[in-house]
């Protein structure tokens, strides 16, 4: 399932360790993106494009006690990692399973869907958010903390989250406005 062609920066246990280490930097402004766009206790959460799975296991801390985490990669050395990290980490509340985001599907409903610089990687990331949004909860969240970038360069992070409440929300990703409906 691992497609270094379709992540530019690949997969090798060097950028494993850098994405571990970019994470530690990131989590507390993402910890508190996901809490204000209403992460929390019982919620079950889908993490798209979950890599070593540093959101994932910051997510499962979140939804604690009783709330699940399922993280998504291509990767399955990514995959195998995550696993053992949130393993050795006590953390029995995170699964992860192997698909493309644009791919995924699930019988699963979920009550919020995450991830962190993920969407500047899919090439349709508006169309791939819209359709996933249909596995969201009545009132589910939508939160990424994502990178603009322009002309190849970061010029500030952002965090996109979205509060689904009555028939939907909705976001710009991209510049198009993405029309969600819970």
């Amino acid at each position: 399932m691992t497609d270094a062609a379709n992540y530019m920066l690949g997969y090798s246990s060097d950028e494993q360790r850098r994405l571990i280490a970019q994470s530690a930097l990131f989590e507390p402004l993402t910890r508190d993106a996901f809490a204000r766009a209403g992460l929390g206790a019982g919620m079950r959460v889908l993490d798209l494009g979950c890599g070593v799975g540093d959101v994932s296991m910051l997510a499962a801390r979140m939804v604690q006690p009783n709330g699940v985490v399922l993280g998504i990669d291509r990767a399955s050395d990514s995959l195998d990692l995550a696993r053992r990290r949130a393993r050795e980490a006590g953390l029995d509340n995170v699964a992860f399973a192997a698909a493309k985001i644009e791919d995924f599907e699930s019988d699963q409903t979920f009550d919020a869907i995450v991830g962190r610089f993920i969407l500047l990687y899919l090439a349709e990331a508006a169309t791939t958010l819209r359709r996933l949004s249909s596995h969201l909860a009545p009132g589910g969240v939508v939160a990424f903390h994502e990178r603009r970038v322009v002309h190849g360069l970061v010029v500030r992070d952002d965090v996109v989250p979205a509060r689904l409440v009555g028939l939907g929300g909705d976001l710009l990703v991209g510049g198009e406005r993405v029309v969600l409906v819970a």
